[in-house]
């Protein structure tokens, strides 16, 4: 009796792709990780109101769901990607800005 499998047998260029790919995509997220931090530090800097971190994250939500289906797959996607990561750490600049300025704050955020 034969046994039909629904697994292919992989090589090994399968293999280097499927690394590639997963390189790439934990870079992507990295870059996106730190960008969003930058964003959340700049806007701690300039003093950005809680109103201002309110609209950036509505502005965020607009993105992700007026902006990111349409571009999923396309190359403007990744700028899309770091526009909607960017207004989410810029809008949690002003908490961090309330909680670094409280007495023992910087344990907190740190933790």
């Amino acid at each position: 009796m034969q046994q039909n499998s629904a697994y292919s047998a992989s090589s090994s260029t399968s293999v280097l792709e499927t690394n590639k790919v997963l390189r790439n995509t934990y870079m992507l997220l990295a870059m996106t990780l730190v960008f969003s931090a930058v964003c959340a530090g700049l806007t701690m800097m300039m003093g950005i109101s809680r109103m201002g971190a309110l609209v950036m994250t509505i502005g965020a939500i607009a993105i992700l769901w007026l902006v990111i289906p349409r571009v999923a797959n396309k190359p403007s996607g990744i700028i899309w990607t770091f526009a909607f990561t960017g207004l989410l750490g810029g809008s949690l600049g002003p908490m961090l800005f309330y909680y670094l300025n409280m007495p023992g704050g910087a344990s907190i955020v740190m933790q």
